[in-house]
């Protein structure tokens, strides 16, 4: 479960807002740290959230900004506001502050930059760049939930990949942020500016490459191609200027990225911080960004679950999955075609639903949280099965 280890910080837009207070409402949570959050509004906007706070481990808080605010939100971690020592943070600072009060983080920091346009019908714009530098994984989405207006998080953990002439180290030697090759040596060409200040002349360098590969969703320099800027009106769970798909729109799609998985996909994948989980049967399940198809991890299901498939149905002599997989917090749960058992992760766990040779699973699971509680749980009825026993066969 890389992808979902990696996504440290989780910023949720809910776009359709409060309609007389004319508002649009942010959440930042899912951090399994400690972190203090920063925000910054540019010129002519008003400071939201009081300009930073202290966000603990696991916790989530709620933000409201003007619907036409437009400006900065990034994370600061090792922070000690105790001490009389500047700066007071490790990672993306300003000046000491609790209340960053209108300063912008020093790099390098993950930067969440965006445009909010104000009106329901009108497009709003977001992405996440690392320009000046990483320290914090980020994902986004929205609610109502569109896969074309999430931003995923990263594959990697890029202060583990980050080139020793880039790295920001604390005081105890670990590496906690990854400076930009523009932060770091300050040239023209890698910063994009003066005789490199065009898309044409200004191209992706090394350490760009380092931070796409990573990051793919993300900024990785100034002119990165396609641009990862992400456009969405606020009532809908589409761009503006495009309807629903039908019989006068079909004609204007267009292939954006495929994926080879070596057999037939019949599984609606799952998406969850933008990547994509499928199940395929050649008896793997898959990871995949949805914002261009580059593969986070692949599993064996046979090797993963120790289970062994019956033989039984259709001829199908390795263990696979049939049905969409179930994100429930950390864990990714699937069910297994034949035998009938149902497995979370690694597994954590497993329950075989049905011990008959024929039962075998086909339909994807409901998991349930409470929302207003701190239980949760399951429900009873996790997987409806689909029994094709061939009673005239046995």
């Amino acid at each position: 479960m890389k992808s979902l280890q990696f996504a440290a910080v989780f910023l949720m837009l809910l776009f359709s807002g409060h309609s007389l207070a004319h508002t649009v409402t942010f959440y930042i949570h899912k951090c399994p740290f400690p972190i203090w959050p920063g925000t910054a509004a540019n010129a002519g906007h008003p400071v939201i959230a009081d300009g930073g706070f202290y966000l603990p481990t696991g916790e989530t808080r709620r933000i409201e900004a003007p619907w036409t605010w437009s400006g900065r939100i990034w994370a600061r971690t090792g922070c000690n506001f105790n001490s009389n020592w500047q700066p007071a943070c490790e990672t993306g600072d300003c000046n000491g502050r609790l209340q960053c009060d209108g300063l912008i983080g020093t790099p390098p920091a993950t930067l969440v930059q965006i445009a909010l346009q104000g009106g329901k019908a009108k497009p709003n714009f977001y992405d996440v760049s690392l320009v000046d530098g990483y320290n914090l994984p980020v994902s986004i989405s929205t609610r109502p939930f569109s896969p074309k207006c999430a931003i995923g998080g990263c594959s990697e953990n890029l202060n583990n990949l980050c080139p020793q002439e880039l790295e920001v180290r604390n005081k105890h030697g670990q590496v906690v942020a990854c400076k930009s090759a523009c932060l770091a040596f300050n040239v023209d060409s890698f910063c994009c500016r003066n005789e490199y200040g065009t898309p044409e002349t200004c191209k992706p360098s090394l350490y760009s490459k380092i931070f796409k590969e990573a990051c793919p969703c993300y900024y990785s320099y100034a002119f990165d191609m396609p641009p990862p800027l992400i456009n969405c009106a606020s009532k809908e769970r589409y761009v503006e200027k495009e309807t629903e798909i039908g019989l006068e729109t079909v004609s204007n799609l267009r292939l954006k990225w495929e994926f080879i998985a070596g057999e037939h996909i019949t599984a609606t994948p799952e998406i969850f911080d933008g990547t994509l989980y499928f199940p395929s049967w050649n008896g793997n399940i898959y990871a995949i960004q949805a914002c261009d198809g580059s593969l986070v991890w692949e599993k064996n299901l046979e090797e993963l679950t120790g289970l062994n498939a019956t033989g039984f149905i259709m001829n199908v002599n390795w263990t696979v999955s049939r049905a969409t997989p179930i994100i429930a917090d950390d864990l990714l749960i699937s069910g297994i075609y034949g035998p009938a058992i149902v497995i979370a992760s690694k597994p954590v766990w497993s329950t075989q639903l049905d011990n008959h040779a024929a039962g075998v699973i086909t339909m994807s699971g409901t998991y349930y949280k409470q929302v207003d509680g701190h239980d949760e749980e399951v429900i009873d009825e996790l997987v409806q099965l689909e029994m094709d026993r061939l009673t005239d066969k046995l």
